[in-house]
């Protein structure tokens, strides 16, 4: 399947080159096409009847991965899941950023990565950091590191306390873990692990207009009608774990209404499936323990209550925002609004009782706010004036976004985090636990 492997830097020249066969063709034959291939378009070329090229572009480098169109049908995702597993461990390895100057001065160990993660087939093999990290030694770039480090250390006495306090070695090459997502024999001096919980919304909502003109009814005002909402979460973890202990981590009661779950490789999915629950032997160092999708609570737009009344007799819509009481929930750390209108029309505020509003020209203006508690009520009175014939209008869609910490939109809290099994690691020794939720909204949209 994968016939080579190539990295180049932003100007299109070969960094590194890996090649299962010497009769594969060489970088040259794609250089031009990867070069001029549209960044709209899927990053994958056929060269021939029986090659094609995936590539990903990173901020200094291109790996190009080089696959044969006569093998056996396989998932079209696998080059390119490939591909972001090689540039994780190419991270790992060399440090961040990543520049084509640590490839070039690793080229062996880059070698022996390679020779890993894909088998003598050509299709992927060893692609987990960790456990690469236990079949192939740091030898280019820790002898390095190590040597001026001594240096750094014998130069200045001072620097010692700071030297002799740095995370333990790897553990020892060619001892591999029983779980490929953990290195063997992991030691650390503090036990801690961390977990952020990620929620994202996007919603849509149409202005339904009021049913009646009578001021002293509550139809009087327009509402929003509910077209789409839903979340988009993710389970964030950071293992400084000794040995190799089996977690446990339950929720609360929403964590039966979550939908179209994806799990890390470590989770035991018979557990999740009978109790809701994610039982695991943690990787080491950073991961994703599961993404997952549900519905937003009756179609809510998170923390934030909005009311958007159109243009009435003085040609002025208005926007108001509310923060809603919610447990954890002290400030919402920025809110931008996007009004979008005509590229004829302009908007021009009468009255904005919080935040900064700019007109960017175009029919576009933005409502930035910072730092908005529960007790504000931030108000936008503002007219869409057509700038030629100074006839009033409405805005064709406002598009909210915003982030705070402390909840999230679904209400999924963890209740417990438990070590189910202490292999490896002292029963006295308790790790330290620390949780955040955050929550980023990626799109919510108002149309009048």
């Amino acid at each position: 399947m994968i016939e080579a492997v190539y990295i180049s830097d932003t100007n299109a020249s070969l960094v590194f080159e890996y090649q299962q066969r010497l009769s594969s063709p060489g970088y040259t034959s794609i250089k031009s096409m990867v070069l001029a291939h549209p960044e709209s378009e899927p990053p994958i070329i056929a060269i021939n009847h029986d090659y094609y090229v995936a590539f990903e572009r990173f901020a200094s480098i291109t790996i190009s991965v080089l696959c044969g169109s006569k093998s056996d049908p396989v998932n079209p995702m696998i080059p390119f899941v490939f591909i972001h597993r090689l540039f994780t461990a190419i991270k790992e390895y060399f440090g961040t950023p990543v520049s084509p100057t640590k490839i070039e001065a690793n080229s062996d160990t880059l070698t022996s990565i390679m020779a890993e993660m894909i088998d003598q087939t050509g299709y992927p093999l060893t692609t987990d950091a960790n456990q690469l990290r236990d079949l192939i030694p740091y030898e280019s770039f820790l002898s390095k590191l190590l040597s001026t480090s001594s240096s750094i250390v014998a130069e200045h006495p001072a620097a010692k306390l700071a030297f002799n306090q740095s995370p333990p070695p790897p553990s020892q090459p060619n001892q591999v873990s029983a779980y490929p997502w953990r290195r063997s024999n992991v030691r650390y001096t503090h036990n801690e692990m961390y977990i952020d919980v990620i929620e994202s919304i996007a919603a849509m909502y149409q202005v339904v207009p009021p049913l009646s003109s009578s001021s002293s009814s509550s139809s009087s005002m327009a509402r929003l009608y509910p077209v789409s909402a839903h979340i988009d979460g993710s389970i964030a973890f950071v293992s400084h774990l000794t040995g190799e202990p089996r977690l446990e981590m339950s929720f609360n009661h929403v964590a039966s209404r979550i939908q179209l779950p994806s799990f890390h490789p470590c989770i035991d999915i018979a557990k999740w499936d009978k109790q809701c629950v994610l039982n695991f032997v943690p990787p080491d160092g950073q991961s994703t323990l599961m993404e997952y999708q549900l519905e937003a609570p009756n179609h809510e737009s998170g923390a934030i209550d909005i009311n958007y009344q159109p243009s009435t007799a003085t040609g002025e819509f208005e926007l108001k925002l509310q923060i809603k009481p919610t447990p954890g929930l002290t400030k919402v750390d920025t809110i931008t609004i996007d009004i979008i209108c005509a590229e004829e029309m302009a908007i021009k505020p009468s009255r904005c009782t919080s935040g900064d509003f700019s007109y960017k020209g175009n029919g576009k203006g933005e409502w930035t706010l910072r730092d908005v508690k529960p007790t504000a009520l931030p108000l936008l009175q503002a007219a869409v004036i057509n700038t030629e014939t100074d006839a009033r209008g409405e805005p064709l869609y406002l598009r909210i976004s915003y982030q705070h910490k402390g909840c999230v939109p679904s209400g999924l809290k963890i209740d417990s985090i438990r070590m189910v099994s202490h292999k490896g690691m002292p029963d006295s020794v308790k790790p330290y636990k620390g949780v955040k939720y955050i929550t980023q909204t990626s799109d919510i949209v108002i149309r009048p």
